[in-house]
């Protein structure tokens, strides 16, 4: 466990945040009391923290500041005593990690310990855990483990995204498409130039002191609406150059209109692209298809190759999508590895039970365990400075290193918000041409009223399931799309995912942690670098 000077720690990870607060000195012991006495005397109790290990050095994960320390020999003995008798951390599947251990008084804690440690060493042992939060200490002058309850977030919030629909429409009819196959269950249309030009404006105007902001061309599929496209980048570009930001841009395509004069736009005008694309043809096959039936793999995989070879300005993501049948994780991530994808990244469908690409519950941790696979080799690749481009594990890992207490699940309704192709502002590409969950338009503006309701129905302290949950500041509840469309409520939390995110964030955390052992510049190297 690291020393502390001048309020700062070390050996405490991430290494880019420190806890600069006042030491925490228990008080010498005191004469034994009474059992009803003790009850109010000094004591300790252990805090709400994430225990794990990694190559036999322990570490601990305190839930409400989101700080990764590493502890020494003492403290991880501490920790264990303050336990109340349990051989281990709870299992990374409950979400309690700390609940029912009652408080120990420091005369009881010191004999335990006064064998083998002084008390002057005990005492520093105590005082380091109270600076981290990973113990909690009662009737003394400061517990360094309170926290002030969250706050919501001052508005107007500056705004740093708007994913554009810029074609309500879409030429495959994906069988697990939350966009009704590409029209939102609206008529089809495209978004016009005056609409187009008028979100930039909003969103120049309203990103704050943000020096640089990003447009999404979605859909549909966006590239159906190419000639407006080009005439926006060139028009946002002059915007921004106006009001002092960089513009960037990003798309999401299926890749069918990917020709050679496309794909040299998309280069030239530093465009990143992401290519939805789930696999191999057998599993891409199955359920993104042309709205004939056929489907649409040999017709992109060309494109794709194209398009992975002479995009020399942006790196190129694929993005695949996990359904019922399709899980074949470590088959489609090397398949997409090997076509060029610098980064690939999977997401479960968005789903109801009823629908038949849902995926099972046995699929699921079937997924778990290729994730974790592709995690191992994620680490041994680390350690060589090396990057596989596993974007799942890059983004959990980004998280960790930050440090960031989340008390929303996303950017949706807040820094980040979709246009219609009327214009028409919503909390999230995913509910476009929703009317329950519009924010006003491009025109009339932000309806700031319905985005701060929304804002206090969706924070993390109204979910009462996730209050004791040792992930909820990473997860925060989860997707509120995922949320409506499972539960018809975006204010829900996502019960059916909690045990496979607390499995897969612990195992975040071991990795997190083995790389810093063994790479620690991995992380501004190329985390940083990724970001």
């Amino acid at each position: 466990m690291g020393t502390f000077q001048d309020g700062s720690a070390q050996n405490f990870f991430p290494l880019s945040r420190l806890m600069p607060q006042a030491g925490v000195h228990p008080p010498a012991a005191q004469p034994a009391r009474s059992q009803e006495e003790a009850v109010t005397e000094p004591s300790v109790q252990l805090g709400e923290v994430r225990q794990f290990s990694v190559s036999g050095r322990e570490y601990v994960m305190v839930v409400a500041t989101m700080g990764i320390f590493a502890v020494d020999e003492l403290g991880a003995t501490i920790l264990k005593f303050l336990r109340s008798g349990m051989e281990g951390p709870p299992l990374a599947t409950a979400g309690e990690q700390a609940t029912g251990n009652p408080p120990v008084a420091f005369p009881k804690l010191y004999s335990a310990f006064e064998r083998e440690h002084s008390r002057e060493e005990i005492r520093g042992g105590l005082s380091e855990l109270g600076r981290m939060g990973a113990i909690r200490l009662r009737g003394v002058r400061e517990d360094a483990a309170s926290s002030t309850p969250p706050k919501l977030p001052s508005l107007p919030f500056p705004q740093k995204s708007l994913v554009l629909n810029v074609a309500n429409d879409c030429n495959l009819g994906c069988s697990y498409c939350f966009a009704a196959q590409g029209d939102y269950g609206v008529p089809r249309q495209m978004m016009d130039e005056a609409t187009a030009r008028r979100s930039v404006d909003f969103l120049l105007q309203n990103s704050g002191d943000s020096d640089s902001v990003t447009l999404v061309f979605f859909g549909g599929e966006p590239l159906m609406n190419l000639a407006l496209i080009r005439r926006l980048v060139v028009y946002a570009n002059e915007a921004g150059r106006k009001a002092g930001k960089r513009v960037e841009f990003s798309m999401t395509t299926n890749a069918t209109y990917l020709t050679p004069e496309v794909i040299e736009f998309l280069s030239d005008r530093e465009i990143g692209v992401a290519v939805s694309i789930d696999g191999p043809k057998k599993y891409h096959d199955l359920r993104r298809t042309y709205k004939s039936g056929l489907g649409s793999y040999d017709m992109i995989h060309p494109r794709v190759l194209n398009l992975l070879r002479n995009h020399k300005t942006r790196r190129v993501a694929a993005r695949a999508t996990l359904t019922h049948g399709v899980t074949a994780v470590e088959e489609c991530f090397w398949h997409l590895k090997e076509m060029g994808f610098h980064e690939v990244g999977f997401a479960p469908v968005t789903s109801a039970d009823r629908d038949d690409y849902a995926l099972t519950a046995e699929e699921l941790w079937e997924i778990m365990g290729a994730f974790r696979q592709l995690s191992r080799l994620y680490v041994e690749k680390a350690a060589r400075n090396e990057y596989l481009g596993f974007s799942n594990l890059s983004n959990l890992l980004s998280e960790l290193h930050a440090g960031i207490v989340k008390t929303y699940p996303c950017g949706a309704g807040l820094g980040l918000l979709g246009v219609g192709a009327k214009g028409d502002l919503y909390l999230c590409h995913r509910f476009l041409e929703s009317p329950e969950h519009r924010l006003g338009s491009v025109y009339d503006g932000l309806d700031v009223e319905k985005q701060a309701e929304f804002l206090e129905s969706a924070h993390l302290s109204h979910k009462a399931p996730c209050q004791t949950c040792w992930v909820r500041h990473i997860c925060s509840g989860g997707c509120h799309h995922e949320a409506h469309t499972r539960y018809g409520d975006l204010y829900h939390g996502n019960p059916h995912y909690c045990e496979w995110i607390r499995t897969w964030i612990d195992s975040g955390l071991e990795c997190y942690g083995e790389i810093m052992e063994r790479n620690p510049a991995f992380f501004e190297k190329v985390i940083e670098r990724q970001r």
